[in-house]
């Protein structure tokens, strides 16, 4: 399980409520543990979370399109397919 730990602080440092149950004048350690219910499990969950919070469209439309895509930037090959026309201007004399 991963683990945050923040430092080792004054209690004085808490929160009122925090403070409590610890004594005024110790220091604590802080940790924190992500909850596995609010976290991402995965990267496709994260990607997944983009796709429905974005607000423009995408320029793909699946996962063999980003690859498509990749592979012709890489290449220099044609992107028109997904960035549209390109208006080159060709210097004239």
């Amino acid at each position: 399980m991963n683990e945050i730990v923040r430092k080792i602080v004054p209690v004085s440092s808490l929160p009122p409520e925090l403070q409590n149950d610890f004594d005024p004048e110790g220091r604590v350690e802080i940790v924190g543990r992500p909850d596995p219910g609010r976290t991402p499990s995965s990267l496709i969950d994260i990607i997944e979370t983009y796709r429905r919070t974005r607000t423009h469209p995408s320029r793909f439309r699946d996962g063999d399109d980003v690859v498509a895509y990749v592979r012709a930037l890489r290449d220099g090959g044609d992107l028109e397919p997904w960035l549209g026309p390109c208006s080159t201007s060709t210097p004239t004399s």
